[in-house]
């Protein structure tokens, strides 16, 4: 059943240094050229958590890009005020990403076109994954990808899908918002998996387009910190997903 679907795209940004305004801006900047290139016209909202006003006016000065300052504070906040912003615009589709993607964002249009078949031909779809093929997985730093598989074989064994649930990147069904704010706010990056099973046990479709999207140079060196913060990600996304399970 052929479907017509409005996309919008939703990120959040907080640059705390020079590196990631700069990696940011990259990214976003990228974003708009690829998609303009491609000839669509697509709304694009990064919801800011507390940058420097000197940031927020040069990602405002890339074209196409609202930057509304968040009213709340807290990871997943400022990513649901981002959701309701793109709905807002009229939408029923919405990209969410990261937005220091620049990979993402240089290969933007290569997902875009199978997304936008299957949400023609599935009108039911809830969540349409971007997903790494094994080899661009096996790029990662180690404990990453540890934790990361932790993640997925819990997501398969609830959706019966072999996808990599946890790239990052994913088109959301704009009537899955109200359902999304329905999750704790304190419930942080395990709302992309809480997000999952929302979908799974709402019936609506889960779909994955899997892409060569490896490591980012600049993310390869795993330090003691960021170990650290993976399995606390980790556990995280198990919460979210028990959580979920349960509404």
């Amino acid at each position: 059943m052929y479907v017509e679907r409005r996309m919008g795209i939703s990120t959040i940004t907080l640059a705390r240094s020079t590196n990631e305004e700069k990696r940011i801006t990259t990214a976003l900047g990228i974003l708009y050229k690829n998609l303009a290139r491609s000839g669509r016209q697509i709304p694009i909202v990064a919801v800011d958590g507390g940058s420097d006003i000197s940031f927020v006016k040069k990602v405002e000065g890339i074209l196409g890009i609202d930057v509304p300052l968040a009213s709340e504070k807290g990871l997943f906040p400022q990513v649901l005020a981002s959701l309701q912003w793109a709905k807002d615009r009229g939408v029923n589709a919405i990209l969410y990403t990261e937005s220091d993607k620049v990979l993402f964002s240089e290969r933007i249009t290569n997902l875009l076109t199978p997304a936008e078949d299957l949400m023609h031909m599935h009108s039911n779809f809830g969540i349409i994954l971007a997903a790494r093929t094994p080899e661009s997985f096996a790029t990662y730093p180690e404990t990453q990808r540890a934790e990361e598989s932790t993640v997925n074989s819990l997501l398969r064994d609830i959706t019966g899908l072999d996808f990599d649930f946890t790239y990052g990147p994913r088109i959301i069904s704009a009537d899955m918002i109200d359902h999304l704010k329905k999750l704790p706010k304190d419930i942080g990056w395990g709302w992309l998996s809480a997000a999952v099973v929302i979908a799974k046990k709402r019936g609506k479709g889960i779909y994955a387009v899997t892409m060569d999207f490896p490591c980012q140079v600049e993310d390869k060196f795993e330090t003691e910190s960021d170990r650290k913060y993976r399995q606390s990600q980790a556990q995280n996304h198990r919460y979210a997903i028990d959580l979920a399970e349960k509404l």
